[in-house]
């Protein structure tokens, strides 16, 4: 049996109240409208991420445009489809906002139940990107607050196993109990940026190598691309602090170290850290993918790592880039001369104040060099030494911009302005172009 759908007739009766009413029947002069295709969820998914986040590809890393929460209210079925794109990457700015996140985290996983033959709760396994490090204190004292937060923390890890980037702010430090906690949830295997974590005073301790939760947290994610470490910074009671090297550790049979595996590890961010079990032991690992590394230089430091570890795996590397945070006190420490001798395969180099005096190869494939505050003396030492960079293209000045246009002539060729507009009259005939900390140059 079939059934055939037929659209019903319009009589128009122009004159209703005729003796002999007649009736006009009204021919549509378009054909019919074809109904609508169904479209799948996956594509219904693919249009609302590229509505709330602006790229359909790659949601992490971007901001959620205003007024998101709208879409919710459309109907049920979008509803279901813009939950899980709304909970993929969670921003949180207070402690307030971040318990009230937890607690409806605990709350719905409490309720899940073993029936639905998934057995992780809805809308944990919908993170998959975890910003905190616009995190601000409240009201209460930082020690309370700092210890409030860690005790969130350690409850969320579990809940949340398929978080792949998880920024957190340099202003706190995970306890161990969190650490470990990150470390034994289901989130550790599928982590793959870690930014913003803080290392405390306490844990740079050579001796607790094995039992460093950092490093056994590492342990856990082999599948990890970018991790970022802030250190304690550089006391005065750390010249006298000599640990092993790595020759000496080596022939220690008192320090047992297995290496790391991480494989996938292609940008490393190390600041403030001269030292310590995480520097030792990502310095006795093999890190084939490694490209981009941050260091804090400690080249005078007796119980500096950084020179090692930049000699051990320095030919993977295509940027390299010292930077030294601006905290007070500023303690700026010299950097290791042979940097263009252990990474040969260098495309940018950034440089620290006081720069060193480098050992220039014959011949190095360097592209960019990025430099603190341009100054005569180092323009002269460039122009001699430019020769041995034949793919040189640009010279940038990585604490300086340039002044915007409209400006007195008087005002551009007055102070570091005028060295970079001579910089960049003596470097153009070389064709080399002069850079600020914005990546634009002079003409722009």
């Amino acid at each position: 049996m079939s059934y055939t759908t037929t659209q019903p007739s319009v009589l128009l009766c122009p004159r209703p109240l005729a003796r002999y009413a007649g009736q006009l029947l009204l021919v549509s002069l378009l054909p019919p409208r074809p109904p609508l295709k169904h479209l799948p969820g996956e594509i219904w998914s693919k249009i609302f991420q590229f509505v709330l986040w602006g790229d359909s590809d790659g949601i992490y890393g971007s901001s959620r445009q205003p007024g998101s929460m709208r879409f919710l209210l459309i109907s049920k079925g979008f509803k279901e489809i813009i939950l899980p794109i709304l909970y993929s990457h969670v921003t949180i700015a207070s402690i307030g906002a971040l318990q009230k996140f937890v607690a409806h985290l605990t709350a719905s996983d409490k309720a899940w139940d073993s029936i639905r033959r998934i057995p992780y709760s809805t809308p944990g396994r919908w993170i998959h990107s975890l910003d905190l490090g616009y995190l601000h204190y409240d009201g209460s004292s930082i020690e309370d607050s700092r210890l409030h937060i860690d005790m969130l923390l350690t409850s969320m890890w579990p809940l949340v196993p398929f978080l792949r980037q998880c920024v957190l702010t340099p202003m706190m430090g995970l306890s161990r109990r969190a650490l470990d906690a990150l470390a034994l949830s289901d989130s550790a295997g599928h982590l793959r940026s870690l930014k913003g974590m803080k290392i405390s005073e306490t844990s740079v301790n050579i001796s607790t190598l094995q039992s460093d939760p950092l490093v056994q947290l590492l342990r856990y994610c082999p599948g990890i691309e970018e991790l970022e470490v802030v250190g304690p910074g550089l006391d005065t009671s750390d010249f006298d602090f000599l640990l092993p090297t790595r020759s000496s550790a080596g022939e220690d049979d008192t320090i047992p170290f297995y290496p790391l595996h991480l494989p996938a590890l292609r940008t490393l961010t190390l600041l403030s850290l001269h030292s310590g079990p995480l520097l030792y032991a990502l310095l006795h690992t093999r890190l084939p993918s490694l490209r981009t590394l941050t260091l804090t230089p400690y080249h005078e430091v007796a119980s500096s790592l950084v020179t090692a570890f930049i000699a051990a795996h320095g030919p993977s590397l295509t940027s390299l880039l010292l930077y030294t945070p601006k905290v007070w006190p500023t303690s700026l420490c010299t950097s290791p001369p042979d940097l263009l001798i252990s990474c040969p395969n260098l495309r940018h180099l950034s440089l620290e104040a006081p720069l060193p005096d480098l050992v220039l190869p014959p011949k190095h494939h360097l592209q960019v060099l990025s430099l603190p505050r341009p100054n005569g003396v180092l323009l002269g030492k460039l122009e001699g030494a430019i020769q041995n960079f034949p793919d040189l293209r640009a010279v940038r000045a990585r604490d300086v911009k340039w002044l915007r246009k409209g400006m007195a002539l008087r005002a551009q060729e007055a102070g570091v302005q005028g060295q970079m507009r001579d910089w960049m009259r003596r470097l153009v005939r070389k064709q080399v172009r002069v850079l600020d900390s914005e990546w634009k140059d002079g003409m722009q």
